[in-house]
Parts: C-alpha cells; sequence; structure tokens
C-alpha cells in the first residue's frame, strides 16, 4: 500500500484504455466491472477481475472503492485451453500432408496469444511407407518464415525412435545431456531445448 501513491497510471495498467473506460463507467455510471491484466511490480502482466463504485460524500467529494481478485492462474489456464482445442480442432481436420501449414499457423497464433518466445517449431511428417520410414520436417520461425528439411531415412533417426516410443520427449538441455544424438545437427541454430510430442494420424 505504501508504494501505490507513487505508481502512474502507465505502470500499473498493461493497457491505458482499460484504465480510461473504468474512469469513464464511473463517471457516468457510477461503477465498472471489469477483467483485464494489471501490470506486476515486477513487471510482469497479471490478470485481475473486479468491480468498482463511485461515491459521494455530503460535500460532494467523490470516492471510489473497488476490490479486485487475482484470477492469473485460471485465466492463464482458460487461455490455454483455448489454443489447445483450436490446435486439436485442425489436427481432426488433417487429412493430407499438404494440410500441414494450417495446422502450424494455428499453432503459431497459438503460442503468440499465449506469449510463448520461441525460435523455431515444426511437425515432424514420419512417412511408414517407405523402408526405412522416412522423416520431413515442416517448420515455422517466430517471424513466419516456412523450412521444409527434404526427407531422411535413417533407421537410426532421432525422431523415429521418439516417434516409436509414443511418449512426450522433453529434453531441456541437450549441452548437458544428448540422448538422442542431436547436438551436433543442432549447434549452428544455436538450440538447447528440445520437446517432441508424437502422435498418428
Amino acid at each position: 500500500l505504501r508504494e501505490l501513491p507513487q505508481l502512474r497510471a502507465q505502470d500499473l495498467y498493461l493497457r491505458l484504455e482499460d484504465r480510461e473506460e473504468l474512469i469513464g463507467n464511473l463517471r457516468e455510471k457510477g461503477e465498472h466491472t471489469f477483467e483485464f491484466q494489471l501490470r506486476h511490480k515486477d513487471g510482469h502482466p497479471v490478470w485481475v477481475r473486479g468491480k468498482s463504485r463511485a461515491y459521494r460524500d455530503r460535500d460532494g467529494q467523490v470516492y471510489y472503492l473497488g476490490i479486485t481478485e487475482d484470477i492469473d492462474q485460471r485465466k492463464q489456464q482458460e487461455l490455454r485451453q483455448q489454443v489447445f482445442q483450436q490446435v486439436r480442432e485442425e489436427i481432426w481436420r488433417m487429412e493430407k500432408p499438404q494440410d500441414l501449414p494450417r495446422l502450424l499457423n494455428a499453432v503459431q497464433q497459438g503460442l503468440r496469444f499465449l506469449e510463448v518466445n520461441f525460435v523455431d517449431f515444426g511437425i515432424n511428417l514420419i512417412d511408414t511407407r517407405t523402408a526405412p520410414p522416412s522423416v520431413t520436417n515442416h517448420s515455422l520461425t517466430p517471424q513466419g518464415e516456412w523450412d521444409r528439411v527434404s526427407p531422411h531415412r535413417q533407421v537410426d533417426h532421432p525422431l523415429l525412435r521418439i516417434w516409436q516410443c509414443r511418449e512426450v520427449v522433453y529434453r531441456p538441455d541437450i549441452q548437458r545431456a544428448d540422448p538422442y544424438g542431436e547436438r551436433a545437427g543442432l549447434e549452428p541454430y544455436a538450440i538447447r531445448c528440445l520437446a517432441d510430442a508424437p502422435f498418428s494420424q
């Protein structure tokens, strides 16, 4: 509370339009119900909801009284579920490899919506009709640039082994632990952290 008098609107509100709407409704209607993001004192955004009312005393002085609830955890969960559902729907709509760009665009939009920073993400298409199965990577950068790597046909290809295990495989730092021998191939891209989620369609 001691810090409140020193705060400016631009320090607290992520979007100044939210503050303007709040003040406008308090002046016109005498109350305002809200759900928006505020800025934590360490700088990161926090979802809140609440209600404010305007009161006038006998001398005509106007006071604002409100209560605000931190709903960041619940809101983030809702947003994640919304993004997951959109991606699932695109996966269900897939019928052929030509549908991959639509799915990748949905994933990119979801990552941006959730404010997740990424260098590159993609889908590794495994064709089991060849012997050994071929692995083709389709990826998208934050700038929207496409990259399609020609099919690889290696019996011990890391992505083929990951797909065969049917479990999400997370490698937090391949410089320290490189169980699939990926470090050498990824060093030119400065990638250290990897996660793969195998699925069949």
